[in-house]
């Protein structure tokens, strides 16, 4: 008896002394917020891989590509407008700025063959933003900024001969300048067979 009352002082203390610091108030380790990622560039590399794994980027039949892009779109700028105030070395992060505007340039390239002129998504949205209730940009702004994007990626992703074995399959710099020619020949065949 003497041992189970001694067990139980034990384990209420313990409750007592453990349940009143710090340990309580962290960030949910489960759900990755914006306030627990983007500290260093391994958190950068793991936002840029998430990036593959959303269906929708990859679906030229309608499916759930719409509502994908618009998730995609998001992710991008947020990586990319949390590398812009990182304070580290930014060059450790080019792989990801680079994948996360090659995406972004995806999508838009995917809505402008669906809807032609669309609005830009060049930063992350809240409820008030005018963009969501203003007019949609040209076909030639959409096109210019994605080539601006592809252009961007091209100088900060990996050649495919450096990119590791267990990396194999991402993105790099032959992808993005074949992603690149593939949007200047859909341009130039709308610009030849459209009058000015």
């Amino acid at each position: 008896m003497k041992n189970i009352k001694s067990i139980i002082l034990i384990m209420t203390s313990a409750a007592i002394f453990t349940g009143c610091g710090d340990f309580l108030d962290k960030e949910p380790l489960s759900s990755g917020t914006e306030s627990i990622a983007f500290k260093t560039p391994e958190q950068f590399m793991q936002a840029a891989n998430a990036l593959y794994n959303l269906e929708g980027w990859k679906d030229y039949n309608g499916g759930s590509a719409m509502q994908s892009s618009r998730v995609d779109s998001r992710n991008c700028n947020i990586l990319l407008e949390k590398a812009e105030t990182y304070a580290g070395d930014k060059s450790a992060l080019n792989g990801s700025i680079g994948t996360a505007r090659f995406f972004r340039a995806w999508q838009h390239f995917y809505l402008l063959q669906l809807f032609g002129g669309i609005p830009i998504a060049d930063h992350v949205f809240d409820v008030s933003d005018p963009v969501l209730f203003g007019a949609r940009n040209s076909r030639y702004e959409v096109i210019q900024f994605i080539v601006n994007d592809l252009r961007e990626a091209i100088q900060l992703l990996p050649q495919e001969k450096n990119i590791a074995d267990a990396d194999k399959g991402k993105v790099s710099v032959e992808a993005a300048k074949a992603f690149l020619a593939r949007v200047l020949l859909y341009e130039a065949t709308w610009e030849k067979y459209v009058p000015n």
